[in-house]
Parts: structure tokens; C-alpha cells; sequence
């Protein structure tokens, strides 16, 4: 199916919060771990090399669609989810922050945990949940509940990723937490705060280059064409823009 270009709209308007997301965790949290990502198992967790110590992790506050097991065939969505973590997070440097009003780890272990790419930094949940590739998803509430839930809101008005169309199936069972329509007094000024500052260096340093754009739409099971995707086998007409084959990352 033609994916649609409305893929592209949402991220200009959700950039300001993601921006005041990104430099929320910047600010100096003295419990936040730096590491190298080894491999992404899932559009929402992956394994770390911390120090000595290797790690899963497990993002906060979002609940991607599940790639395909044994038993259950993919979600929708899933392959693109998976590759757009891929694209932000494998073999890169990231920095992981708890939230301490949640649990360090879930039932299965892992650690519970913001993850921000370096240098940047960049929200990957956010991220996920700005491109429609995520839901807002937590046992309870979270810092960054509102704001994350401000970003679905925006992926959901635009009809992108998850919210499309074609996986109208599988969306009722998505239950979106119960939150006013309008973020709080203290949430709305802490992010006009930060988005004043959302052009501040942030001075992190490693041994990796400078984090490339991601992709504006990823293509799976279709053809990169231009800024959009277009049914495989169909003759490309556009010039080279920002969607990528999702087989490809």
C-alpha cells in the first residue's frame, strides 16, 4: 500500500517539543549512563555495552508494534518502527536516564530507562511517538507522560505510522492514558522554558561523528521515491529526497 505523505507533516510541528524533550535530559541528571548500543531487538528495546556490564533496556513510556515471533505474525508497522530505532540508535552512543518514578527495571529485567542519541542529544521515544511509530504507554505516570502524550496526539491528528489508515485494526487496542486535552500549567512552562533554549549547545563529546537526520519515511515492503513511498515494481519519477528503503538500514 502507498504509504502517505502526510509522513512528513508531523515533524516540523512536534520538532519544538521534542527539542524541549531532548534538552530536559541534558540539563545534568548525575544518574544518567553512557554506552554503546550492540544490537536493537525491537523497535523499543535493545542491548548496551555499560562499562564492563552488558545490559537490555527498555524505553520509557512508549509501547511500539511488536516484529514477528513464533506466535504472532509482525504488528502493523513494526518493520518500519524497527528500522527507524535501528537508524537512530545501532552501534551509536547513547545516554540512558531513569525515571524515578518508575521501577529501574521491568518484570523481565531490563532496565527501564530515557534514551537520548550522542552527539545531540535526540529523544528516541519521542522520536518514535512524533512519526506515529509508538504509542504513549506506562504501568504509571511517568515525567514525561504529558509531553509524550502531546507528541501521540499530533502523530494521531496526522494519521501517520500506527495511526494510518491501514492499521485501523489493531488501534482499538491501543488504549491511550487518561489525560486532560491541554498539558498543566507547570508542564506547559517548563517546556515553553526549554524550547527558548532549544538552540544551546549542549557540549557532548564522543569518539562518533555527528547523528545524521533520519529519514523523513521509511519504505518497507515498497519502493523509496522522493519524499514518499510508492508500490514496488512502480517506475520512480521524483528526484532522490529523504524516504529510505527500510530493508536497507
Amino acid at each position: 500500500m502507498r504509504e502517505s505523505r502526510r509522513e512528513n507533516t508531523c515533524r516540523g510541528a512536534g520538532w519544538a517539543v521534542t527539542s524541549a524533550l531532548l534538552l530536559a535530559a541534558a540539563a545534568g541528571h548525575s544518574a544518567m549512563e553512557q554506552g554503546k548500543v550492540l544490537a536493537v531487538e525491537s523497535p523499543d528495546t535493545f542491548r548496551i555495552q555499560l562499562g564492563e556490564r552488558e545490559e537490555s533496556v527498555r524505553l520509557v513510556g512508549v509501547d511500539a508494534p511488536d516484529l514477528a515471533s513464533p506466535n504472532h505474525p509482525a504488528e502493523c508497522k513494526a518493520a518500519e518502527a524497527h528500522a527507524l530505532t535501528r537508524l537512530l540508535i545501532d552501534h551509536r552512543f547513547v545516554s540512558l536516564e531513569p525515571d524515578p518514578a518508575l521501577p529501574a527495571r521491568d518484570p523481565q529485567g531490563r532496565l527501564l530507562r530515557y534514551v537520548y542519541v550522542l552527539p545531540g542529544p535526540r529523544d528516541v521515544a519521542a522520536e518514535l511517538l512524533e512519526r506515529g511509530y509508538a504509542h504513549t504507554w506506562a504501568p504509571s505516570r511517568f515525567r514525561e507522560l504529558e509531553a509524550y502524550w502531546r507528541l501521540e496526539r499530533l502523530a494521531r491528528s496526522q494519521g501517520v505510522g500506527i495511526w494510518d489508515e491501514s492499521c485501523a485494526g489493531q488501534q482499538a487496542e491501543r488504549m491511550a492514558p487518561e489525560l486532560p486535552s491541554r498539558l498543566t500549567p507547570d508542564a506547559a512552562q517548563r517546556i515553553r522554558e526549554l524550547e527558548a533554549r532549544n538552540r544551546a549547545e549542549h557540549g557532548i563529546t564522543t569518539e562518533e561523528g555527528p547523528v545524521e537526520d533520519p529519514c523523513c519515511v521509511l519504505c518497507a515492503g515498497s519502493t523509496a521515491c522522493g519524499d514518499t513511498c510508492i508500490p514496488e515494481g512502480e517506475k520512480c519519477t521524483e528526484p532522490p529526497g529523504c524516504a529510505c528503503a527500510a530493508e536497507e538500514l
